[in-house]
């Protein structure tokens, strides 16, 4: 069901209601009781759709609000879990020192394939 109200569909509903209502009594007497009860017979279904929506749009209102809790809960796990500074300073010291070790090994096999080259001894 739309949440929006068909006013065709209500003014057929009140038209219908004021017909009903009127053919019952003098077609010619119009009174405030007449056209309470016009508009209350023209309106009853109405009211009922609406009353159905509000409870579907009550539905899909806590479906979001559970789901943006789970998110936060997500989010908090997930901040939580990453490294905090100390440990990020540490992971960087131990690249550098492996990088600096890398770079060592390669200028000692340089120097090693440098002296075969040359007919150097091997080491």
């Amino acid at each position: 069901m739309s949440p929006f109200v068909d006013a065709d569909a209500a003014r057929r509903a009140c038209y219908v209601g004021v017909q009903t209502v009127m053919s019952s009594t003098n077609p010619d007497e119009v009174t405030l009781q007449t056209l309470h009860e016009d508009v209350t017979a023209g309106f009853a279904g109405l009211r009922g759709e609406i009353t159905s929506e509000f409870a579907g749009l009550r539905s899909e209102l806590a479906d979001i609000k559970s789901g943006i809790a789970d998110l936060q809960v997500t989010l908090v796990v997930g901040v939580q879990s990453l490294p905090g500074r100390e440990s990020a300073e540490e992971t960087i010291r131990l690249l550098r020192e492996s990088t600096r070790l890398q770079a060592e090994t390669l200028r000692l096999v340089a120097a090693l394939v440098n002296r075969r080259g040359n007919g150097g001894p091997a080491a």
